[in-house]
Order: structure tokens, then C-alpha cells, then sequence
């Protein structure tokens, strides 16, 4: 395990142009980030970039499989009306008094 030096880090940072307020502050930040928890390693992010593409995968199928239903729904129903239209038309026609 390595120790990070803390005094060292803020040095260098007052060096580089930083005042000593900006400098611990940035510091202190970066410790508080270090002591959270392990940082991730390309294995993790591996291993979750593979989760989310598979739950993107089920997501897709799932939207694919709610768009087939709606789209047979609407199709339903616009035969549907279109078969009421139609019978309102020849009935409309029957009705209409002839020469």
C-alpha cells in the first residue's frame, strides 16, 4: 500500500501557480475521494459496461415487443373503422333515392 504524501502534493501544487487555500483544498478533496473507497479498475469497468449492454439488449426487446403490440392494436382498430365507414357508406347509398 502506498502513502500518499500530503504535504508534498500541496507543495507542488503552490508551485505550480496555486494558492495554499486552493491547494489543501484540492488536496483534502482528493483524500476524501481515496479514503470513499477503492478506486475502479478497468476489470470493474469492464464487468459493468458488459451489464449495461446486456440490460440495454432486454430494454431494446422489451420496447421491440411493446411497438409489435401497439402496432397490431392500431391496426386492429383501423380495419375496424374502416369496415364501419364502409358499411355507413352503403347504407348511406341504399337510403338515397334513386331516378
Amino acid at each position: 500500500m502506498s502513502v500518499f504524501d500530503v504535504l508534498a502534493a500541496a507543495h507542488r501544487l503552490e508551485q505550480a501557480g496555486m494558492n495554499r487555500r486552493q491547494a489543501e483544498a484540492i488536496i483534502e478533496t482528493a483524500r476524501d475521494a481515496a479514503a470513499a473507497g477503492e478506486p475502479a479498475t478497468r476489470a470493474d469497468l469492464a464487468a459493468t459496461a458488459a451489464d449495461l449492454k446486456t440490460e440495454m439488449a432486454e430494454f431494446k426487446a422489451e420496447i421491440k415487443a411493446e411497438i409489435l403490440t401497439h402496432k397490431a392494436e392500431t391496426l386492429k382498430w383501423t380495419i375496424g373503422a374502416g369496415g364501419v365507414y364502409a358499411g355507413l357508406i352503403i347504407a348511406a347509398v341504399k337510403l338515397i333515392p334513386g331516378p
